[in-house]
């Protein structure tokens, strides 16, 4: 009898590891911001016109995470009062004509229970040419 109870929680042991073990691996499987940071400098440089990177967010596929583009917005000074984006907004105050949000959802590489999105604000001048872009980290 305790031969088959050692066997029975060696098994419930074995399972229970190797099903933390995906789980683990599921989660922390994300991207990082230095990632995505080389994939919008290799497909959409400075420089490159509105068209092209509304079409580069609406493609952009990062592994198995989801994106979704919040689509083209002329700058609106009356949102500048805080946010994510606050310092880079107020620093590109007068050149910027418009911006674009991506979020890219799930991208925590963390270990804790909260998860981990990552937006990225591209900001077009008045030539609706890319004039920047920033990548911010935001945790729920």
């Amino acid at each position: 009898m305790k031969r088959k109870t050692i066997w029975i929680v060696s098994g419930v042991a074995a399972i229970g590891l190797i099903a933390g073990t995906w789980q683990l691996y599921h989660y922390i499987r994300g991207v990082s911001a230095e990632e995505v940071d080389s994939i919008i400098k290799s497909r959409v440089p400075i420089g490159s016109n509105t068209s092209d990177v509304i079409a580069f967010a609406d493609s952009l596929k990062v592994g198995s995470l989801q994106v979704q583009n919040a689509g083209y917005r002329n700058f609106d000074l009356t949102l500048m009062g805080s946010g994510l984006f606050y310092i880079k907004d107020r620093e590109l105050n007068g050149s910027a004509k418009g911006y674009l949000d991506v979020r890219i959802l799930n991208t925590s590489r963390t270990y804790y229970l909260s998860e981990c999105d990552m937006t990225v604000r591209f900001y077009f001048d008045k030539n609706d040419r890319l004039l920047d872009y920033q990548i911010v980290e935001t945790f729920d």
